[in-house]
């Protein structure tokens, strides 16, 4: 791009130099020719056909084909004499020459001799020859211009038309990628708030089950604390164990420990649950025991005395019992030791069931949220590398579209001022190739074959001027040259020979016939650069994993 940018800028340069050597050469001889226009020295009809004939001289495509003798003829035939002579007398001559020609004007055509007609003769033919060199020289040198110009105006239009192209698909780009990113922000906060709620409703589920599991597990204590105590291995009876089944006044059954501390312990462990299930199994013990008495045979009847009334306790439900108003009362027959113990193992039993049970839909439920929250995160992160490839895209898209934008800006300026500098250049080589054609070749024929008109040597009818062929262009030594120096305009690229041949010889009397080679500056103008791509790379990591992306696979080179 910056080597381009660079080509661009020194065919400016070259060419504008070119402009400003050229045009000032001829303006420092024939300013008036910039100032006048030709329609005011000659006929309208005159000036008409040689603007035609340096138009179709620059012209790129009849250019080489057009033949100036011939042009040269028919706008000598529509000359008149009057403007001819004024064209002429601009011109310098020789005095005698002068002279003749100025009587030429007024129709004073005797008293010359022959000799000073061939003096005439030649020193007009000779203007005309020079002229003609001359204007070979400026329709070589307009058309090298031409062509460099022309080539660097194409070369600037490709340019342009190349970065309406990229900027267009830059632009596409930058849309997806603003339609890519506003995608993944949607997805990443639709799956935050999932993640969000999927959270919510386990903590809130968790906090449910931890309180539930609270409560069970004491339960599951309160019965491990009293299996320990009802063991009973020396004893048969709670009472030999240090322990006694008591009522209270609300009429609920439970365990009275005889040790303080145990009963200390056993008080603050016991649930509102735990007291109605000791209470249930304390009753079902009693009348289980009951049964047995009444079931068992006379001869098997203990014959153990009856224990004395109970005396009130104290610390059952809070209060300090005694005096007629007693807290618990304790009965005089207690269970079964090992009854009592086989009834307090099965509901251990089923409070460690429940516990177990919560522990593992706990451990199954935490198990499979995790397993929600990093799938659902992994998507998050996904997402979000998404999203940095879609930013980073984004990102390097309007970096190259501000690039493009402000080459683009360039590119223009530059075909304008490419433009200009054709437009201003070309008029200036039309105007002059006029004036030579008029002034120089057309005014001097026309005095020459008026001069002429009655000599016995030479007369005008018979005068064979020399008339060429179109020019034929042969092949440039170079398509284009990388060394041209915008400081020397006109001094770069190759030579084309051109070449021509004469179609009607000159006589001794008619102008001679110019050279029928010529060398041509071409090729002024620095080579094109063809854009060159690397190997394609291996694949890179797609933009999105499903539904269409993008993945980058080479880079230009050059």
């Amino acid at each position: 791009m910056v080597r381009l940018n660079a080509i661009i800028g020194i065919a400016f340069s070259a060419c504008q130099a070119a402009v400003v050597r050229d045009v000032g050469s001829h303006d420092d001889i024939d300013r008036h020719q910039m100032d006048v226009n030709l329609s005011s020295v000659v006929s309208a009809k005159v000036s008409a056909t040689l603007e035609l004939l340096s138009d179709a001289l620059l012209d790129p495509e009849l250019g080489d084909k057009t033949n100036v003798g011939e042009a040269l003829k028919a706008a000598s035939g529509q000359m008149d004499m009057e403007s001819a002579t004024k064209l002429v007398e601009k011109k310098q001559l020789t005095p005698d020459v002068s002279n003749l020609v100025a009587k030429v004007n007024t129709g004073s055509f005797g008293g010359f001799s022959e000799e000073s007609l061939a003096k005439a003769r030649r020193a007009l033919n000779e203007l005309v020859e020079k002229a003609w060199i001359e204007l070979d020289d400026k329709i070589f040198k307009c058309k090298g211009f031409q062509e460099m110009n022309r080539e660097n105006f194409a070369q600037t239009t490709r340019d342009i038309m190349r970065l309406i192209e990229q900027i267009n698909d830059l632009e596409r780009i930058e849309a997806e990628s603003i339609e890519g990113i506003a995608g993944k922000e949607t997805e990443i906060t639709d799956t935050e708030a999932i993640l969000a709620k999927e959270t919510k409703l386990y903590n809130i589920e968790f906090a449910e089950n931890k309180a539930e599991l609270t409560i069970r597990q004491n339960d599951l204590d309160v019965f491990q604390f009293i299996l320990v105590f009802t063991k009973c291995p020396d004893a048969t009876s709670l009472a030999q164990a240090h322990m006694k089944v008591c009522e209270t006044r609300s009429g609920h059954k439970t365990i009275f420990f005889t040790d303080k501390a145990a009963a200390a312990k056993y008080n603050q462990m016991l649930t509102p649950t735990a007291k109605k299930t000791i209470d249930n199994i304390l009753r079902a013990v009693e009348h289980d025991t009951h049964a047995s008495f009444l079931q068992q045979p006379a001869g098997n009847v203990s014959t153990t005395p009856q224990p004395k009334p109970a005396a009130p306790v104290k610390g059952a439900e809070g209060k300090e019992c005694g005096g007629l108003d007693p807290c618990m009362t304790c009965g005089p027959d207690p269970p079964d030791c090992a009854l009592l113990h086989d009834k307090l193992s099965l509901m251990w039993g089923e409070f460690k069931d429940k516990v177990d049970e919560l522990t593992m839909e706990m451990m199954k439920n935490q198990v499979e949220f995790e397993e929600l929250k990093e799938n659902l995160n992994t998507q998050i992160r996904m997402l979000v590398k998404s999203k940095a490839r879609f930013q980073q895209l984004l990102a390097e898209a309007r970096a190259n579209l501000a690039a493009d934008r402000t080459e683009l800006k360039e590119k223009y300026r530059q075909k304008a001022k490419l433009n200009k500098q054709y437009y201003d250049y070309m008029k200036l080589c039309k105007k002059r190739i006029s004036w030579i054609l008029a002034q120089d070749m057309c005014a001097i024929k026309t005095v020459r074959n008026a001069v002429l008109e009655n000599s016995t040597e030479c007369p005008s009818a018979k005068i064979a001027d020399c008339v060429m062929d179109s020019w034929v262009p042969q092949q440039c030594t170079v398509s284009c040259d990388d060394t041209c120096d915008p400081s020397q305009p006109f001094k770069c690229g190759g030579w084309q020979l051109m070449t021509r041949r004469p179609v009607t010889p000159n006589d001794d009397c008619g102008i001679k016939c110019p050279l029928t080679e010529k060398y041509k500056r071409c090729g002024q103008y620095l080579c094109p650069i063809d854009c060159h791509m690397s190997q394609w790379s291996g694949w890179s990591k797609c933009t999105a994993e499903c539904e269409g992306g993008f993945s980058h696979t080479r880079v230009p080179s050059a």
